[in-house]
């Protein structure tokens, strides 16, 4: 769980978007379930794996 974002950055390419996010979370993303009631998101990284390459 991340402890919120600390930024995100946006860099516009010719044939692309570049995002980066950051946050203060020691801890590398890690894939898991969405929770939809606890409000501990779970949302952020595997939006990030389906839209990046």
């Amino acid at each position: 769980m991340t402890d919120g974002i600390c930024s995100l950055n946006l860099t516009a390419h010719p044939d692309s978007m570049e995002v980066a996010v950051h946050d203060r979370s020691p801890q590398a993303p890690r894939m898991g379930g969405a929770d939809l009631h606890g409000g501990t998101g779970g949302f952020g990284w595997p939006m990030v794996n389906h839209l990046g390459r």
